[in-house]
This record gives C-alpha cells, sequence and structure tokens, in this order.
C-alpha cells in the first residue's frame, strides 16, 4: 500500500491565501471581514451538503456582496 507521504509533500503547507499582488497592482481591499466570508462559506457547504440549490446559494451571496460593496 501506498502512502500519501511516499508520493510526496502534502500540498496543504503549500497552499496559501495571499492578495497582495492584487492589493498591490489594482489597490484592492476586500469587503467582507474573515467572519462574514467563513459565514457565507458555511452556508455554502450547508446547502451543498444538503443537496440544496447551489446555484441559487451562489447567486444570492453575490447579489449580497455586491449590494454591500457597491454601496460603501
Amino acid at each position: 500500500m501506498v502512502s500519501y507521504s511516499d508520493v510526496g509533500p502534502h500540498e496543504a503547507t503549500y497552499l496559501r491565501l495571499d492578495c497582495s499582488k492584487l492589493k498591490a497592482k489594482f489597490n484592492w481591499s476586500p469587503r467582507w471581514n474573515l467572519d462574514k466570508a467563513m459565514e457565507k462559506t458555511v452556508e455554502w457547504y450547508q446547502i451543498w451538503d444538503s443537496s440544496g440549490d447551489i446555484s441559487s446559494c451562489i447567486d444570492r451571496q453575490i447579489n449580497e456582496y455586491l449590494k454591500e460593496s457597491l454601496s460603501v
């Protein structure tokens, strides 16, 4: 039996959420804080896990984000 450690390093040690280039090049800043983004991620996974309407969730979340972003 081959374990994951036999085929190479686990990718999680290499994954990073880094928006520094986006901030520097386009003067971008996030509109949702970490708590809000996590809340939306959990909502998505709960709907997905219950075989709910993912498209509707995505549309609703995008519209909410745009509404909040454009009103700033």
